[in-house]
């Protein structure tokens, strides 16, 4: 993605030792940053200084055995922290993001596989500072309606007798 769009800086956060060296010794675009892992406790302001984050979950995600494919039951709990950053979100189109978000209201989803999807996405927000400050708004809004902490309880107790 960052060789489609060589204007953009792209700048990845996460990943082990070992993966990060590999990658270093491959020729990188001069517009890929890696960062390597990052303390929680200063994600918050590396997630801040970005324009637009990324969500490219894949349709099948294997649990801690290998063996099996967790993807319709995982917890996407990177897309709550997107959410809450008031930052434009593109996200992979699956059901299990679906259920979240919303293709034009609070992101843009595409194919997971489609690099041209994710290039024509970014590209969509980076020229177009109206599209990206309504869908960043409208996702913090739907997260602190429906996502919270205490949002959540209250959904999970509503109903119960008390």
């Amino acid at each position: 993605l960052a060789k489609q769009l060589p204007e953009i800086q792209f700048h990845i956060v996460g990943g082990r030792d070992e993966e990060l060296e590999n990658w270093r010794k491959t020729p990188l675009p001069e517009n890929l940053t890696l960062h390597g892992f990052v303390e929680p406790g200063r994600i918050c302001a590396v997630r801040e200084s970005f324009d637009v984050l990324l969500l490219p979950a894949q349709r099948r995600v294997l649990g801690a055995t290998g063996n099996e494919d967790i993807s319709r039951w995982m917890s996407p709990l990177k897309l709550f922290e997107y959410m809450s950053s008031g930052k434009p979100i593109v996200a992979s189109d699956l059901p299990v993001i679906r259920e979240v978000l919303t293709d034009g209201k609070n992101a843009l989803l595409v194919d997971p596989e489609s690099l041209a999807g994710w290039a024509t996405a970014v590209e969509r927000l980076w020229r177009n500072t109206e599209l990206s400050a309504r869908l960043a708004e409208t996702a913090k809004r739907d997260f602190e309606a429906h996502y919270t902490w205490d949002a959540r309880a209250e959904a999970v107790l509503e109903g119960l007798e008390r």
